[in-house]
């Protein structure tokens, strides 16, 4: 459990590409620094990268793989109707 929530934590949580990207980084890093070097990594990003390595990597290529997610609306410009409840 610790392993998939490190992954999730390293990728960026509250996208879908990020704990695809963290799985990814995870079993690279792992097979070539071992603990310590995930465990700097981990303190690493959780300082300074809080969106995790696919929001930097979205920030410096600017592109949005799955965008699902809602955006805000300012006032004025109409209201967001809510998702349907099944």
């Amino acid at each position: 459990m610790a392993i998939i929530l490190f992954a999730v934590i390293l990728g960026g949580i509250g996208t879908p590409e990020g704990p695809i990207v963290g799985v990814a980084v995870y079993f690279l890093l792992r097979e070539t620094t071992g603990n310590i070097g995930l465990g700097l990594l981990a303190i690493g990003v959780t300082l300074f990268v809080p969106g995790g390595a696919w929001g930097l990597l979205k920030s410096v290529i600017g592109i949005d793989l799955l965008p699902i997610r809602q955006k805000m609306r300012e006032a004025g410009q109409g209201t967001l109707t809510p998702a349907p409840r099944y």
